[in-house]
């Protein structure tokens, strides 16, 4: 049975590195290229884990051009043309008439804008759309994308958004996924977002939201990373699923409404350069057996006695926090797998 197993196992490598040459090959110039892109119904048959390899390499390799788009037209389910500046309408308008496509990355596409995007619309198929640091996407684009009512995870970060488009996007009911970092949204575009009851990804650093904001986030009962770095909130409502959170750059006061009684699941806590009310009640309310992970580099520290109820912790970073090394003795000391400390 076990020798069984191994042939079969061999097998598959052997198979695998045969597909990877053959896709290699495919990929290899501008002359292999020219030589398969003209046998189109073989390549409508290929399977789309392969179509989308073969369009990495591609792409990878510039070699990748709007009209060589549409051979994949009705394989191809996962598409990432991040950075290729050369991404333009002419390329979306292949794209949208892609019949599987589910994935499709275009950030750092600068040439991408608003009334490129109407090619989308409609995609029925499409789960996750990536169009980070496209500054030319403003609220108009907004209006194509929001008729994709299947996506999933939506990535908008420092894009040219307003709350006016922001208040848009609540009509993705399904969206589990939200990044929309860097974009000056206020308390009312926040408000708005309430009705996502299946997010568990919200990324909103750089936003105006304050603690008034905040406090809808408790509408979220499925989140599990939160990331309001660089905002006016220092009042977290208690979020009963949270894993993740990034303050870095607040001025922090609570992250469970003020309730002693409350115990946040943390993991992973980021609050680099942030500024603490009372530091003692903040971590008071992590729940200890699973916080495995702090970042408070850059923090003014006067002591390290939070440390003695973080058993579970493995990861510390206090770079450029001024703390001594009598002040690291003086605390209960957790077994730390990396331990990251600069004294100026």
């Amino acid at each position: 049975m076990a020798a069984a197993s191994a042939s079969a196992s061999a097998g598959n490598a052997r198979q695998t590195r045969l597909v990877d040459r053959c896709i290699d090959a495919a990929a290899r110039g501008p002359a292999s290229v020219e030589a398969w892109r003209r046998q189109r119904r073989s390549l409508e048959r290929l399977p789309g884990p392969l179509a989308d390899e073969l369009l990495r390499r591609l792409a990878a390799r510039r070699l990748l051009f709007p009209s060589l788009l549409e051979v994949f037209r009705y394989s191809a389910e996962e598409i990432d043309l991040s950075g290729n500046i050369a991404v333009d309408a002419e390329w979306l308008a292949y794209l949208g008439a892609f019949r599987y496509l589910r994935v499709l990355k275009m950030a750092d596409c600068k040439n991408v804008n608003s009334a490129a995007v109407w090619a989308l619309s409609g995609m029925h198929t499409l789960k996750e759309l990536d169009l980070s640091r496209c500054s030319r996407i403003s609220d108009a684009g907004i209006k194509h994308i929001v008729s994709n009512d299947s996506l999933e995870k939506l990535h908008l970060s420092d894009t040219g958004l307003t709350d006016n488009g922001v208040m848009l996007i609540s009509a993705l009911k399904n969206l589990q996924l939200l990044d929309l970092g860097g974009i000056h949204m206020t308390d009312k575009a926040l408000r708005s977002l309430q009705v996502l009851t299946q997010l568990e990804h919200l990324d909103i650093w750089g936003s105006e939201i304050t603690d008034e904001g905040a406090s809808v986030l408790i509408a979220f009962t499925k989140l599990r990373f939160l990331n309001v770095s660089w905002t006016h909130v220092t009042c977290l409502p208690p979020l009963p699923n949270l894993r993740y959170l990034n303050m870095s750059n607040c001025t922090i006061h609570s992250i469970c409404g003020g309730d002693s009684e409350v115990r946040i699941p943390l993991e992973k806590f980021t609050a680099s350069a942030a500024s603490f009310g009372n530091i003692d009640e903040v971590f008071s309310s992590i729940e200890a057996s699973s916080f495995s992970f702090l970042d408070m580099s850059g923090c003014s520290l006067s002591n390290l006695y939070i440390l003695q109820k973080l058993k579970s912790l493995e990861h510390l970073d206090l770079s450029l926090s001024r703390i001594t090394d009598n002040e690291i003795q003086n605390s209960s000391e957790p077994v730390l797998a990396v331990f990251s400390l600069y004294k100026n």
